[in-house]
């Protein structure tokens, strides 16, 4: 099968890891898989290379694509967060125009867009969890096109293990940190809405029960900064950060000295590349569930498989007490956390699975097919989370689709007058 990647760019996010993932998935699967970055980047670049992806860069280029459409691709494969782009609206139709193709999205935050141009152009719509596809199906609100399905993220196994000891050690050591501490992390883009500036309180709470604890952060929001200018010296020098890690060689080192991986986020997760490189390190994880936001986390990491999933300030405490109080429960976890990842989100597995879907599908997405859809209650039940009847009336209402068209049509038109 021929199969186009396209993404807007090739920095560092994760959905640009992503992107890659798929392309270099599907050519390791015997597929002629191409890439075509928009507007450009470089950071990943060297791994498209690396596994003989041709890399084609569009910046308003028909020469670009009239070779692609010497080369006839059947599929293309683009990512989004949330408008789709002008330039890859332009791809499309162009190739919709020349030929009958299959175009498929990976919808980062499950938006349904109620416009004639994404049902007639779109064919499927990839969700990365249970969780989103949940969401999505009830936006959409109907069973017309694009037709959704479960699609997450797929996970390179090269790059992610548990570095070996020495390593470790000294990795800990040049960062300040004692042999025998036991150490806390967290990792994210220092954005307020990917972090919670309780994380601070909960560690000041846990330093006045234990001694030996570290709190390691790499890029902390500013709120996450501004609640650590309050604390005391002796708690401030128990705290540790780095403003960013580049690379997955560093990457892995960093994962691998923590003993516990604690995520906290104001807005959740639609999937969570950080849980799932935690988790390969071999570190368990601590989740916070958000329960009216994006909530993939409790999914991706799993009560007592990935870690343990919390949410409330009781649940967190108790689930820090048991991992830092009984070794055995954490090194039991730890053991199986590999293969809990890759069963569910190896690149290659995944990458097979959507070429079997884009072939039942059909060129032009003519065909139709039916996915397991788990429900945010059968979701919360496996992980053991209890709300009260209000916070479900809320989750309903929030992604009722009448309400969720007119909170569209409202936030367009603030963006026209902005």
């Amino acid at each position: 099968m021929k199969i186009l990647n396209i993404n807007t760019s090739l920095g560092l996010g994760g959905t640009e890891r992503a992107a890659v993932n798929y392309a270099v998935g599907y050519k390791q699967l015997g597929h002629d898989s191409r890439f075509l970055v928009i507007y450009g980047g470089e950071d990943r670049k060297g791994r498209l290379i690396k596994n003989n992806v041709i890399l084609y860069q569009y910046a308003n280029n028909e020469i670009v694509l009239d070779e692609l459409i010497r080369w006839e691709p059947e599929v293309l494969h683009f990512h989004r967060s949330n408008e789709i782009d002008s330039q890859i609206k332009t791809i499309i139709d162009f190739f919709k125009r020349q030929k009958k193709v299959l175009v498929v999205e990976t919808n980062v935050f499950s938006r349904y867009h109620y416009s004639k141009w994404y049902k007639e152009n779109v064919d499927i719509s990839l969700q990365l969890s249970q969780w989103c596809l949940w969401k999505y199906n009830r936006w959409k609100g109907s069973t017309a096109k694009p037709l959704s399905a479960y699609g997450p993220y797929a996970v390179d196994d090269q790059n992610f293990y548990k570095e070996n000891s020495l390593a470790v050690e000294g990795f800990r050591r040049k960062h300040g940190i004692d042999k025998g501490t036991f150490v806390i992390g967290r990792l994210g883009q220092p954005l307020d809405s990917k972090w919670h500036p309780e994380i601070i309180t909960f560690f000041q709470k846990a330093c006045s029960q234990y001694a030996n604890l570290v709190l390691f952060l790499v890029g902390p929001s500013p709120s996450v900064v501004n609640k650590l200018n309050d604390l005391p010296m002796e708690i401030k020098a128990k705290i540790k950060i780095i403003k960013r890690i580049e690379g997955d060689d560093h990457l892995r080192l960093y994962y691998s000295s923590l003993d516990i991986f604690l995520h906290y986020s104001n807005i959740g997760e639609s999937f969570g590349y950080v849980l799932t490189e935690a988790m390969m390190c071999g570190v368990p994880v601590i989740t916070w569930s958000t329960l009216l936001k994006d909530n993939s986390q409790v999914e991706v990491v799993g009560n007592q498989m990935g870690g343990l999933v919390v949410n409330n300030e009781k649940s967190l405490r108790e689930a820090f007490e048991l991992l830092y109080e009984h070794p055995e429960v954490r090194l039991k976890i730890a053991e199986g956390l590999r293969d809990w990842v890759l069963n569910r989100f190896d690149a290659k597995k995944l990458c097979a699975y959507f070429i079997d879907l884009f072939s039942k599908t059909g060129t032009g997405g003519d065909k139709t097919f039916h996915t397991k859809n788990i429900t945010p209650w059968q979701l919360l039940f496996r992980n053991n989370l209890r709300y009260p009847l209000v916070s479900k009336i809320s989750l309903l209402l929030i992604h009722h689709p009448m309400l969720y068209f007119l909170y569209q049509k409202y936030a367009r038109r603030i963006r026209r007058n902005s």
